[in-house]
């Protein structure tokens, strides 16, 4: 499993708040089958972490992982707030992306609407600069929670990533029933821990699968997305999702041919 979600890196935003709590987030992860974590942490006015920052603290974070004998593989990365693209020029977006050297921007929308067009401006204008937005914890945001509201964006050539907990209902009955309603639409591309800590949010990605084993056509549906898809993002690989032409009112079952493939 890929986790291209995580606020690993210690010390910089609210997630660990020293190297021996990455350690053990790592160590975590790595028990519960995850292979490789982007560190992601919040790029906002809260917390106005730099592109070579980050980078320079992963590279640090390695050298105590092998130290420490954890075998998983750490990438940069940065969850963007909608507000803080602008001030980042083309350079310092692209050290940010997932992995550090694809076009996916794991964009952050607030938890509250936003004026102004809502959130296609902030897509469009990744877009326009050669870069494609992967909007954080969709489910949990007014602006994507609503699959009705996402498809535009996905339209416009977004993908969206849900939150294990969530699907497992960590953050209520609410998030969960918008994350599934987000996977049966066809509008969820990626599942990823959002930890901030030892926290449910790791455990809960850890053990997705274990969890939705008496889901099977579920089970089915996240595979790709926690391990095909989060690869390909990390290798700048094209991801071109099936878009619906409009929202069913209920879908089931498997998730179908998500990716066109040439």
């Amino acid at each position: 499993m890929i986790d291209v979600h995580s606020h690993v890196l210690p010390g910089v935003d609210d997630g660990a708040r020293g190297v021996d709590e990455s350690i053990a987030m790592a160590r975590a992860a790595a028990r519960g089958g995850v292979t490789t974590i982007v560190a992601t942490p919040h790029i906002s006015d809260a917390y106005e972490n730099g592109a070579q920052e980050i980078v320079e603290r992963v590279s640090v974070l390695r050298t105590a992982l092998r130290t420490a004998e954890v075998e998983i593989t750490i990438l940069p990365g940065g969850e963007v707030a909608c507000g803080r693209l602008g001030r980042l020029s083309d350079d310092e977006l692209a050290q940010v992306t997932i992995g550090g050297r694809s076009r996916y921007v794991l964009l952050e929308p607030p938890f509250r609407p936003l004026a102004g067009g809502g959130l296609g401006p902030y897509v469009r204008a990744l877009h326009a600069r050669g870069f494609r937005a992967v909007i954080a914890h969709a489910e949990r945001c007014p602006d994507t929670a609503d699959p009705e509201r996402l498809l535009p964006l996905v339209r416009a050539g977004a993908l969206a990533q849900v939150t294990a907990g969530s699907l497992l209902g960590e953050f209520g009955e609410r998030p969960r029933q918008a994350a599934r309603q987000l996977l049966d639409a066809g509008l969820a591309h990626v599942i990823a821990s959002d930890a901030h800590g030892l926290d449910g949010r790791l455990t809960s990605f850890a053990g997705l699968s274990d969890a939705l084993a008496r889901e099977p056509g579920l089970a089915a549906m996240i595979r790709p997305m926690t391990e095909e898809i989060p690869a390909r993002l990390i290798a700048d690989d094209d991801v071109t999702p099936d878009v619906p032409s409009a929202v069913p009112r209920r879908r089931r079952g498997a998730l179908g041919s998500l990716l066109r493939r040439s």
